[in-house]
């Protein structure tokens, strides 16, 4: 407290900062779908996934980057299209690398022929540091329209 006082900062501003990280942090482990393109899963990392179609094909990507190296980051990805009885995965990829402080991945799904659908990439992020923490965005999805292939 007197460290405080000499800074000019009162008790009660830091249990406000404190409160607003906790308040802030569930959010970026929710599991509700959202169509965000940045959610923040670990103190120093960010999350952004993004989609686009480029002639009859369906891309997805995802990228995190943290400020310091990490054990291993974690990508999961599926392209999926609405149909009747919901969304079917069209295309996927889960993949690790080990290490690194940021990580991108790239999905693809060519879909000529096939009519007109809804298409959405679904992905997560997962972060395990080096003390064997894991830290999870939960599913984050982006949608890419109604796309005539």
């Amino acid at each position: 407290m007197k460290i405080l006082s000499r800074l000019g900062i009162s008790a009660a501003s830091v249990l406000t900062a404190l409160a607003l990280t906790v308040a802030v942090s569930p959010a970026a482990t929710a599991s509700a779908p959202s169509d965000v393109g940045t959610q923040a899963f670990y103190a120093d990392c960010g999350f952004y996934p993004s989609g686009y179609r480029s002639g009859s094909t369906i891309n997805g990507r995802t990228y995190t980057e943290c400020q310091t190296v990490k054990y291993s980051i974690r990508h999961f990805m599926a392209i999926e299209r609405s149909r009747w009885f919901g969304w079917e995965p069209v295309a996927g990829r889960d993949t690790t690398v080990y290490t690194q402080r940021s990580y991108a991945t790239h999905l693809s799904y060519n879909c000529a022929g096939t009519g007109t659908h809804n298409f959405r990439l679904r992905t997560w992020g997962y972060i395990r540091d080096f003390n064997g923490l894991d830290y999870s965005t939960g599913n984050q999805y982006v949608s890419l329209g109604t796309q005539t292939c």
